[in-house]
């Protein structure tokens, strides 16, 4: 790495960091989650807390009622969805059970641990099984380890279909 990158990387860090811990309001029980996921040996790939506060006031800014979280991780980004609205129900999909069970532990310590689930299995048997229930989510939210998997700069494409016509809407956006 040239010397320049390097300085830009330390400076963008710090920039970071500042503005993080300015904007950021502390929280003990998603400290205690990310040492916790720590302490089990969950990888450190969890989304920041300003990232969470930003998912957080989006949830807000859309009033939203029904979140699907695909990948768990350790739970951290399930409580800043869980305490993002009053009343939001959460769904996250974890495949891998040692995470599920971390993030259980780490969700018990919000207020509204009871209105987040989280279920263990790949996503993609998981999906067409809440699809059968009927259940209809306003927010989802794309873990870090399933966008792993595409190479930037990665299209994720989404199609809305509406039901009861032959509308198919489609958005692409790109993943940074």
């Amino acid at each position: 790495m040239d010397a320049s990158l390097a300085t830009s990387l330390t400076s963008a860090l710090s920039i970071a960091s500042s503005a993080q811990s300015r904007l950021v309001k502390p929280s003990p029980s998603l400290d205690a989650a990310l040492h916790n996921s720590q302490q089990h040996g969950i990888p450190p790939i969890a989304i920041g807390p300003a990232e969470g506060q930003y998912l957080s006031i989006l949830c807000k800014l859309i009033g939203a009622k029904n979140i699907l979280e695909i990948g768990t991780l350790g739970g951290y980004s399930t409580l800043w969805f869980v305490d993002s609205v009053p009343g939001v129900k959460v769904t996250s999909i974890e495949i891998n059970p040692k995470h599920r069970d971390v993030a259980l532990e780490n969700i018990k310590a919000s207020p509204n641990a009871e209105n987040a689930e989280v279920i263990l299995g790949a996503a993609l048997d998981v999906l067409p099984a809440l699809s059968a229930q009927g259940r209809i989510f306003d927010f989802v939210f794309i873990g870090e380890l399933a966008l792993l998997l595409s190479s930037p700069p990665a299209l994720i494409e989404r199609q809305q279909t509406q039901i009861g016509t032959n509308k198919h809407n489609t958005s692409s956006g790109r993943s940074v």
